[in-house]
């Protein structure tokens, strides 16, 4: 395994896909992001003092430190990095067939003096009522199957924000900000795209718009709605109506659990409903599902289809990669301590969630782009090291991925040591066994 190509095909990557923020963005802008990129990628870390660490300068590590707060605490900074990142990969979230909105909180159980900290749902947490303080974190990310089968997962917004600091809650709602989020990303999105969204998005005041805008969706349901059954032409609760829907249609989703693969088959039958008292009279999709054993599980789809197994499959489909974004977002929390977050503005934290859309953004295409041969050595190359120090990666693809890239980065690159550091390591992992 040639190493030196690998890493400078890896740092030629860096370099086209940065390249696109070039012409939109100021010189000592561009160098910032660049900075931010190469520091993230080869410490895994969003501590702004690992960042600098892992840049290779000749000044003094304070001074960078500095140069990066000054760019990430600008109050535009956010707008800019979000704008560059959607224009410059506009094509490839055109391919995302599927769009998944995802909501998540950001815990920081004790800190005091960062700015912004408001009350946010959490559902990791152990009190009864889930409420912890934080910060929202609001991802939406792409998925898409190539023709050889092959799942790509693409980040397309992501933010960070508070409801208690930011000046659109003075005004608005957080279907508001969730509405207003989509028409900014509507325009890159491709016409056929599908918004998926869990039952917590279950709610008339995001329906009705995302009808209106002809954004074809589907949302799981919770069960306490009335639609309208076009075929008998009555009104008639969730539940009851799906009594009545026949599971004719079978779908099988494979599910890797414990390190086995397990098969799951579904029951899945739907019928046309409409929604009462709605400005739009147009047909939506009730799509019921079950797996043998349990209970049944209600999903509404606004799809361009009339054909009933089409529809099922689309929406099982569809609901289905929601599970694949949980994993990637639970990856990106862990691999670059996201909870553990110490800067203090609100602005800067802002930015520093952008530069980490930014930074998976690049991780994914890479991983989308690259051939199978490719890809397989870059992922034996992670096994290999971690075999030899007697650890094991999860198996999920995206955390042998950022490692990897991680090593690459760091094989001819010898970072800066701390001054209390006493012995040179990356995670404990040495640099030898390469």
């Amino acid at each position: 395994m040639n190493l030196t190509n690998l890493t400078t095909n890896l740092q030629v990557e860096i370099s086209n896909y940065l390249r696109k923020f070039q012409v939109r963005l100021k010189k000592p802008e561009f160098k910032f992001i660049n900075n931010g990129l190469n520091g993230m990628l080869r410490s895994k870390s969003i501590f702004i003092s690992n960042i600098s660490l892992h840049l290779h300068e000749k000044i003094d590590k304070k001074k960078i430190e500095e140069r990066l707060l000054y760019h990430l605490a600008k109050e535009e900074m956010f707008t800019k990095l979000t704008t560059s990142y959607l224009e410059g990969n506009s094509k490839d979230i055109r391919k995302q067939k599927y769009i998944v909105l995802d909501g998540s909180a950001i815990r920081k159980d004790y800190a005091k003096k960062m700015e912004g900290l408001c009350l946010v749902y959490d559902g990791a947490s152990k009190k009864k009522n889930k409420i912890e303080i934080g910060y929202h974190w609001d991802n939406i990310v792409g998925v898409s199957r190539t023709a050889d089968g092959e799942i790509h997962i693409f980040p397309i917004y992501s933010e960070i924000y508070s409801k208690d600091i930011d000046p659109f809650f003075n005004k608005s709602s957080e279907n508001s900000k969730i509405l207003s989020i989509h028409e900014k990303l509507q325009p890159y999105f491709a016409l056929d795209s599908i918004f998926v969204m869990d039952r917590g998005y279950d709610r008339m005041r995001l329906i009705e718009p995302f009808i209106e805008r002809n954004q074809n969706f589907i949302i799981r349901q919770t069960g306490r709605r009335y639609l309208i059954d076009i075929m008998n032409n009555e009104n008639i609760s969730v539940k009851e109506l799906s009594r009545k829907t026949k599971l004719k249609y079978s779908y099988t989703v494979d599910q890797i659990k414990n390190g086995r693969k397990l098969k799951r088959i579904f029951r899945a039958g739907a019928v046309k409903v409409k929604f009462p008292n709605c400005k739009s009279d147009k047909c939506l999709w009730l799509v019921t599902a079950q797996e043998k054993g349990k209970g049944k599980t209600w999903f509404l789809s606004y799809l361009e289809t009339d054909n009933v197994q089409e529809a099922i499959m689309t929406t099982m489909e569809g609901y289905k990669y929601r599970w694949k974004v949980e994993e990637f977002h639970r990856q990106v929390k862990q691999d670059y301590n996201l909870n553990k977050i110490k800067v203090m503005k609100y602005n800067t934290i802002k930015s520093v969630g952008a530069l980490l859309l930014i930074t998976m953004g690049f991780v994914a295409k890479l991983f989308n782009m690259v051939s199978k041969k490719t890809k397989m050595k870059i992922l034996n190359l992670v096994n290999l090291i971690y075999k030899r120090c007697g650890n094991n990666l999860p198996v999920y693809i995206y955390y042998k991925a950022t490692e990897a890239i991680r090593l690459l980065l760091n094989i001819f690159f010898k970072r800066r040591k701390h001054k209390k550091e006493v012995n040179f390591s990356y995670n404990n992992q040495p640099l030898l066994d390469l």
